[in-house]
């Protein structure tokens, strides 16, 4: 029995990398980024921490607590990323995103978002809203109960715009009692378990790692067959990879991120797509 879906994935990396260059897997930068953002003017502005990590491509997660001093991991830098561990769970997350960034996978859907960031959140949350109304079709739900585990204005509105039973949770204390769309944010930590065990589908941000709760969620949603959409700026390059566990699709978005300017890429993957490692990205 696994431990942990983080150590799931790790125990994958040996297997995935061996015909790869053990250059790709040199780390060559680690960053944090502080964002504060508002993304349209009836949205509750947030702020949040970014951690990065790049080997071949740049791996991700977002956080509350805060990391390390930069200079701390200046000797990491150009040691294989594959043999790190830091005291920094963040870190450790990004890390090994970053490692996954070097194996291609095969997805169901690519988009590309363009324009401002308020133009490419309307456009992300379409995809997300996309892939539920998917769900709701395939399983046949009549009225289905949405939670949405990590509050997102945007994905609030489209959701509600066609379905009236929908829970949302977070671990913000900024976000905890305030209003969405209609609908009250609840406190993560007493809410979570009870709104995942009572739904039809899930959607879960990738953010649920970095607080170690996605695998709570996971065995919850599991056991009263509810369809988890995973949607991952946190950890986009090994979400595919959940699938494996359980997940019913994968929504990841690469970065730099919606809020920075330039083009998004958004890939959605799906449990009856296959995986196929092939090596380094092109």
């Amino acid at each position: 029995m696994l431990n942990s879906t983080l150590d799931y994935l790790r125990g994958k990396v040996a297997s995935l990398s061996e015909n790869i260059d053990s250059e790709m897997f040199k780390l060559n930068m680690l960053a944090k980024v502080n964002v504060s953002f508002l993304p349209r003017s009836t949205d509750l502005p947030y702020s949040d921490l970014i951690v990065i990590a790049q080997t071949t491509g740049p791996g991700c997660c977002y956080c509350f607590q805060e990391y390390p001093n930069s200079e701390e991991y200046l000797p990491l830098l150009g040691k294989d990323a594959r043999e790190i561990k830091t005291n920094s769970y963040p870190t450790n997350i990004a890390i090994l995103d970053a490692i996954y960034s070097n194996f291609k996978t095969t997805s169901q859907g690519s988009y590309q978002l363009k324009g401002n960031s308020n133009q490419k959140a309307e456009s992300r949350a379409e995809i997300i809203n996309s892939e539920v109304g998917r769900i709701v079709d395939q399983f046949q739900f009549q009225n289905p109960t949405i939670s949405l585990i990590g509050s997102v204005g945007n994905i609030l509105s489209q959701l509600t715009k066609k379905y009236k039973n929908i829970y949302s949770t977070d671990l913000d204390t900024s976000l905890i009692g305030q209003r969405m769309c209609g609908i009250e944010i609840e406190n993560g930590n007493l809410f979570t378990n009870k709104r995942i065990s009572q739904s039809d589908i899930a959607i879960v941000t990738g953010m649920t790692f970095s607080t170690q709760t996605f695998d709570t969620i996971l065995k919850l949603a599991n056991k009263n067959n509810v369809k988890i959409i995973m949607f991952c700026q946190t950890g986009s390059n090994f979400a595919p990879y959940l699938l494996d566990l359980g997940v019913t699709s994968v929504i990841s978005e690469i970065f730099p991120f919606y809020m920075f300017p330039g083009l998004t890429t958004i890939n959605v993957y799906r449990n009856f797509g296959k995986l196929k490692n092939q090596g380094r990205l092109q």
